[in-house]
């Protein structure tokens, strides 16, 4: 079992399965398939939330304050117009958190779509 570290009690917060396709019919999606938490990140920013997820350089690069991925949809701290995140864990914790419906359409491989 996980624990909120924060407050010291199981985690009960959506967790990424260990190897993720898409459920989506486009044909970017239909072949989407990985295991890697970060490539995953990537297609949901890419195919799903181009506005909302963004990272400062390449996957897995980190900007000058290592921070590796950016929401827009939240307010950071300091009236910043984003909230930065220094990890695939770290986003992918929060996606779980605050923003489930954008993981919707990613699925332990193997389900069956239903579409």
């Amino acid at each position: 079992m996980r624990y909120n570290t924060t407050k010291n009690k199981p985690d009960i917060r959506p967790k990424m399965p260990t190897t993720s396709a898409c459920k989506d019919t486009s044909k970017e999606c239909l072949s989407f398939s990985s295991a890697d938490l970060g490539e995953i990140i990537e297609h949901v920013r890419r195919h799903h939330e181009p506005s909302n997820i963004k990272r400062p350089h390449a996957l897995g690069v980190s900007d000058s304050h290592g921070h590796v991925w950016y929401c827009f949809a939240c307010a950071g701290a300091y009236g910043k117009d984003h909230k930065s995140l220094g990890s695939d864990h770290a986003v992918s914790s929060h996606l779980g958190r605050c923003h489930t419906h954008w993981l919707e359409s990613i699925v332990p491989e193997g389900e069956k779509p239903d579409y």
